[in-house]
């Protein structure tokens, strides 16, 4: 008994140790809203761009239109509120603070109560300057908005960018600023400046993260630019590739903060902008994956529930899979006599195959290609397949007997089309792609839509179009890849 009673006690004590360090660590922060039906505080939420996470206020106080947060905040960080739909402001939140602000009826932070409430206001009230806001000039704009616009509006910008920044450095001169604030407010100065390409201004910015350093996404992205621009080349052709994102891997492991550090690894891996990053770069089934999957075990294990961490697993799970050396999913159809073939029949052929639909402009073009192939190489070495999806039967033999095709047909009723559909979905949509939409995309999915399998049914290509890669397909056959 009186062991059990000791236990008890060192579990009490162990429960109010871990307490002490929450609430010693603990920020709390409430906002208080205009009182009208236009504000609700149900909506009222937190986004941490850090963990790519939302949080939202845990206690409403409905009489006086109030919402209250209290959560764990070791160190000064950024964060973004929301109010509804809206973002509305940003504010730095430091440990072990009590933040107060009052949003008006136009939605305006007024912040009452916190270590750094003041220097909060003086940079909200810079960045809410109206001309500074392109979606703002670009509405009120009294003439249609073209490139001489755009060139006008950046000049207009980098004036009054730099017009604010000197009210909001003075206004902040005026007051005994927190230190950490200080920081964060020069740090993003340096980052402005840096942006509007001012020369003798780069030199201001530091890529140097120390303990105290707070937590701002502009400043940690732009030392991600810096990394790369300092220690890593790009090819002669200036793409980015799969050596130029190790490189950058290789200076990020020097960075001791361990989340900026994990951070700055999900930029690498997926730097969310214009398809950049090891994702887009990676060769699967090499020994390039090797490394993909360490920084992805690294960025799991730091952000367990961040949302592109997910979808970027998601991603490269599919590219993966119709990647060069993947083993492509086996199916069996129909042929124009009934008799069942199957892709696995082909072992031993170079193979290529490609989806169409009623539309048939692919088949009409891939068809020309694959007959000069024939001629070539006969189908001792190669095979043709052309899959039927999207249409009836009757359509199928209506649209085969209108063409002069060397090459197996195939047809999938629609079970069929669906199974194929998720083992090689984006290829079937592409063919049924709108006009407009392949405009609008940059792609002309009539001819990029011819997978290219090896004797032993790997994927050599995943996107081929003949009548660009004829030289290249000849070679991989001759060479017998």
């Amino acid at each position: 008994m009186k062991n059990i009673f000791i236990l008890i006690c060192i579990l009490f004590l162990a429960f109010l140790s871990v307490s002490s360090a929450f609430a010693q660590d603990s920020t709390f922060i409430k906002i208080t809203l205009s009182n009208s039906e236009k504000w609700s505080t149900d909506s009222v939420k937190i986004y941490n761009f850090l963990y790519d996470k939302w949080t939202y206020f845990d206690k409403i106080d409905t009489a006086t239109n109030s919402c209250f947060l209290k959560f764990p905040c070791e160190r000064a960080i950024e964060q973004n509120v929301y109010l509804g739909n809206n973002k509305g402001f940003y504010l730095l939140t430091l440990s072990k603070d009590t933040i107060e602000i009052g949003i008006d009826e136009e939605g305006k932070p007024i912040f009452l109560k916190g270590k750094t409430y003041r220097e909060n206001q003086i940079t909200y009230n810079m960045y809410s300057y109206p001309k500074f806001d392109i979606d703002f000039w670009f509405n009120n704009s009294p003439s249609p908005i073209d490139i001489h616009d755009l060139d006008i509006f950046f000049r207009r910008n980098d004036s009054t960018l730099r017009s604010m920044i000197e009210s909001c450095d003075t206004s902040l001169k005026q007051i005994d600023v927190d230190s950490t604030f200080d920081k964060y407010f020069r740090n993003q100065l340096a980052v402005h400046k840096y942006q509007m390409k001012e020369d003798e201004d780069k030199s201001i910015f530091k890529n140097k993260i120390d303990e105290n350093y707070p937590y701002a996404k502009d400043y940690i992205d732009l030392l991600y630019e810096q990394i790369l621009e300092a220690n890593c080349v790009k090819t002669e052709r200036g793409y980015a590739d799969y050596k130029y994102y190790s490189c950058a891997y290789q200076q990020v492991k020097k960075i001791e903060d361990e989340q900026i550090r994990n951070y700055l690894i999900l930029k690498i891996l997926d730097d969310n902008s214009f398809a950049n990053g090891m994702l887009y770069k990676t060769k699967w089934w090499s020994e390039e994956e090797k490394l993909f999957n360490e920084l992805m075990h690294q960025v799991k294990k730091t952000f367990p529930n961040n949302k592109q961490v997910a979808i970027i697993e998601e991603k490269a799970a599919l590219y993966k899979q119709f990647a060069r050396g993947a083993p492509a999913p086996d199916f069996t159809l129909k042929d124009l006599i009934g008799k069942e073939v199957s892709l696995s029949d082909f072992k031993g052929k170079y193979v290529f195959f490609t989806f169409i639909d009623s539309a048939a402009q692919n088949l009409e073009v891939n068809s020309w290609y694959s007959n000069l192939l024939y001629k070539e190489y006969t189908d001792e070495k190669i095979a043709f397949l052309y899959i039927f999806v999207n249409g009836t039967e009757e359509s199928w033999k209506n649209l085969i007997s209108t063409q002069e095709v060397e090459g197996i047909h195939l047809f999938a009723n629609k079970e069929q089309s669906k199974e194929l559909y998720e083992n090689y979905g984006d290829k079937i949509h592409k063919i049924k792609s709108s006009d407009f939409q392949m405009k609008r995309e940059g792609l002309d999915t009539r001819n990029y839509n011819v997978a290219f399998i090896n004797k032993k049914g790997y994927f050599i290509s995943r996107l081929l179009y003949l009548g660009h890669n004829m030289d290249w397909v000849a070679k991989k056959i001759l060479n017998g890849e």
